[in-house]
């Protein structure tokens, strides 16, 4: 088979999908010539092979013809409707599932909330904590600065008690 035999052969099929009187007729074997569908409304009367309006009306004669125009009729019903029972399956998980993550998302961010007013807290602590140690540097360089002050006067002190003594000791033995 030739390629663009193959491409019309496709084009024929995919039409029979968009347009049940065209799968009709090709299920009827009432075609002489390719048939293409845009998509766009229904095919006027006569605008491709074997589309006529005696076509259109099953024939008795046709051998099987309109059991089998039934029973396609059928198995496309079935299969809309199964296509429609899977999408209704599929949104009901899909919005099952959106549910599940509104919660989860709202969950989370009262979550985020609570360490975010943690994480104030600690810095509030934190500040308070620099404050307490920066004062308590602060006491301690004065305690520091009065200890050394005060070491200084006792060694003044003591050198003045020492040389008071000494003299004492000089003026009891004349």
């Amino acid at each position: 088979m030739s390629e663009a035999v193959a491409t019309e052969v496709r084009q024929t099929l995919d039409a029979s999908l968009a347009d049940a009187r065209i799968a009709d007729a090709v299920l009827a074997g009432r075609l002489s010539r390719a048939v293409e569908y845009a998509g766009f409304g229904e095919p006027a009367e006569g605008s491709w092979p074997g589309r006529t309006a005696s076509a259109t009306q099953p024939r008795a004669a046709d051998n099987g013809t309109v059991a089998e125009v039934t029973d396609l009729t059928a198995r496309r019903r079935q299969t809309a409707e199964r296509d429609l029972a899977e999408a209704e399956d599929s949104l009901r998980i899909a919005q099952a599932d959106r549910r599940a993550a509104k919660t989860e998302n709202e969950q989370t961010e009262s979550i985020l909330q609570a360490a975010q007013r943690e994480v104030d807290r600690m810095r509030a602590d934190l500040d308070t904590a620099e404050q307490k140690a920066a004062a308590a540097e602060e006491g301690l360089d004065g305690a520091r600065l009065r200890l050394g002050r005060a070491d200084h006067a006792v060694r003044q002190a003591e050198q003045t008690r020492e040389e008071a003594a000494f003299r004492v000791a000089e003026l009891e033995e004349r």
